[in-house]
């Protein structure tokens, strides 16, 4: 979980987390990765070939070039609605206000939140 401050528009927080989470998963050293968000135009212009001149265009390029570092990546649109384990989790970090990784478990309420999807 990480707070990042100062971002002006919610496309750009889409497509910082996209960032963010190509970095991660390379910090981790896995080699097959599949990432899911729930801003559909931002997943498309990282799954696409062109280059875009836009306000997110250097995340854009970013996530491209590290997610060149994987054997496989794959980025998915989902919905709001099924993305709810990964806003618990940034619910929770922003009560912490401060950078940290769920170690021992996930925090309660984002272990509920996997379970009843779990479930569905």
């Amino acid at each position: 979980m990480r707070l990042n401050e100062h971002i002006p528009t919610d496309f750009e927080t889409e497509a910082i987390a996209c960032v963010q989470a190509a970095q991660l998963r390379l910090d981790l050293g896995l080699g097959k990765v599949e990432t899911e968000g729930n801003a559909l135009s931002v997943i498309k212009k990282v799954q696409s070939g062109k280059i875009y001149k836009s306000g997110i265009s250097a995340y854009v390029l970013s996530t491209k070039m590290l997610s060149s570092g994987y054997e496989a990546c794959v980025f998915k649109n989902t919905s709001r609605m099924a993305n709810k384990v990964a806003h618990a989790l940034a619910v929770e970090g922003l009560k912490r206000v401060e950078v940290t990784y769920p170690q021992n478990g996930f925090p309660q309420s984002a272990a509920m939140e996997a379970e009843e999807e779990y479930r569905r």
